[in-house]
């Protein structure tokens, strides 16, 4: 298989998981500070099915602190990401998501000590021009940053650490280790969210015992295909070149847009975003300056 077909199934799967995890957010989940750690169990889970499934071998070796590391890395980030979408758009907040692969280059560049090109230089600005022009309020007729637009900066630093990690491990085991290893790395991040936040703790009890039976089967689904776009992305990233992976996972504010406005237009008591003619060109535009700037940026 070609690496650009996963590389393009992710991101589509990855904005369906965005628009259900909306709706449970905003729906059915009472305090959202307790998905991370529903997302924490299900991913252990997976992993130790995959244990199983090879066998139950003995891992060690670099592969298992950065698999963990990782898993560590995607947990506390997921907090912020379930914070974040419960307050904006999931278009919007995709376009702040973008700016995940330019941390990535400059990581791996760091690691490698590369210089940056201009036009490179050129990618970024690009990309940061626009998820401002997506993320922007205005007051007082001054653009300014909302504060969950910086929150989601910090946690694009997290998720950029994170994939590092990952590519990482995959140069230092096989492809279906570092599965298991990034599984229970993410339980591992829940346990140590659970010991070290008790809001998150109060959270999750407060959740679990009056959230309905529906909506556990709800984040039963948004989990389990959490983990297959994960591990699909995972396998685009081991088979091809991860420039070009990151690139190709740019397409993911097209579908949010598109998945956004039909949602809205066809399900309007489930997902409700701003589909007016203004917002979406201005949506459409970005995406399309945000796309130009991932070719720049990894050319």
């Amino acid at each position: 298989m070609h690496w650009i077909i996963p590389a393009l199934i992710a991101p589509f799967l990855n904005a369906i998981v965005n628009f259900i995890d909306k709706y449970l957010v905003t729906r059915q989940v009472k305090n959202c500070l307790a998905m991370q750690l529903y997302t924490s169990i299900v991913s252990f889970c997976f992993g130790v099915l995959v244990w199983a499934g090879l066998g139950f071998p003995s891992f060690g070796g670099l592969s298992v602190f950065y698999g963990l590391a990782a898993g560590v890395l995607f947990s506390v980030a997921g907090i912020g990401y379930y914070y974040v979408l419960s307050r904006k758009d999931v278009s919007d907040m995709i376009f702040l998501y973008a700016l995940t692969p330019v941390f990535v280059f400059l990581f791996a560049n760091f690691i490698l000590r590369e210089a940056i090109s201009y036009s490179q230089f050129l990618g970024f600005l690009l990309i940061l021009s626009a998820a401002i022009s997506v993320s922007a309020r205005k007051k007082a007729n001054i653009p300014l940053l909302s504060f969950t637009a910086f929150l989601i900066l910090g946690m694009d630093i997290l998720f950029a650490l994170a994939i590092v990690m990952v590519k990482l491990a995959f140069n230092a085991s096989s492809f279906a280790v570092m599965l298991v290893y990034e599984g229970w790395g993410l339980g591992l991040g829940g346990i140590l969210i659970y010991f070290f936040s008790a809001r998150m703790r109060s959270a999750f009890w407060e959740n679990f015992k009056t959230t309905s039976v529906k909506a556990f089967g709800i984040i039963g689904i948004s989990e389990t295909l959490t983990v297959l776009l994960n591990w699909i992305g995972y396998y685009a990233l081991s088979i091809g070149p991860v420039a070009l992976v990151s690139v190709v996972g740019g397409v993911r504010p097209f579908f949010a847009i598109i998945l956004g406005y039909l949602l809205t237009l066809f399900i309007p008591s489930a997902i409700s975003e701003d589909i007016s003619k203004e917002t979406l060109s201005r949506k459409i535009l970005a995406a399309i300056i945000l796309t130009i700037g991932l070719y720049f940026t990894y050319t």
